[in-house]
Parts: C-alpha cells; structure tokens; sequence
C-alpha cells in the first residue's frame, strides 16, 4: 500500500514534465533548426536537431517508471540490514520517500538539461 502524501508527491514530476513540455511548444517555432547538444555555453562541440529538446523528457518518463516500480514494492528491494517486522513499514516509508525526493531532483535536472536552448 501506498501512503497517499507519497502518490501526491511523485505527480511532482510530472506537473515540472507538463510545464517544461508547454514551455517547449510555446517556444518551439522560435528555436533554431540546428541546436549545440554537446558542450556549455558558447563552447559547443557538437550539434544536431532541436528535436534533442524532447529527450529530457523522454529519458525522465523511462526514469520515473523505474522509479514508481521500486516505490510500488519496496519489499522487493534488498537491503544492506535486516529490517525488522516492526520497523518494516517505517522503513518502506523512508525509502519510498527517498525514492520520490530522487525522481523530483531528476525531472529538474532533465529538464534543465537544454536550459540555454529552451530558456536562454
């Protein structure tokens, strides 16, 4: 079972996936053709389509199902301790919350990935 503060907290990464995506559609028309993928600043070494815009998001989606599948069953997860009966669902809860802390710092960082092109 799920607690409910847990399922509120993970749809957190998919309200920043639906922003970054309106932003990006918003913005998409503006963007030129041929974006630098590989580098920072004004110090790219490669370049390629404005269609890499989308692989955050992608790449984020396949994360965050890993991540729903582990807090979905925790019990399946191997410990380096033993976890005791009476502690095992405090211990769910902590590791399910660790879990929805990672796919937040995730999503923001995915999406910050072609911050310059998107925002810039």
């Amino acid at each position: 079972m799920i607690p409910k503060n847990i399922k509120l907290l993970f749809c957190i990464p998919f309200v920043i996936i639906i922003c970054y995506l309106g932003y990006l559609m918003n913005r998409y028309s503006s963007i030129p053709d041929t974006i630098p993928i590989h580098g920072y600043g004004n110090n790219a070494d490669g370049f390629g389509s404005k269609k890499f815009l989308f692989l955050p998001v992608v790449l984020n989606l396949i994360i965050l199902m890993f991540i729903w599948m582990c807090i979905r069953k925790p019990d399946s997860m191997k410990f380096s301790f033993e976890v005791k009966e009476e502690d095992k669902a405090k211990t769910y809860y902590m590791l399910q919350m660790v879990l929805v802390v990672i796919a937040i710092f995730v999503t923001i960082m995915t999406t910050l990935l072609f911050s310059d092109v998107v925002y810039g």
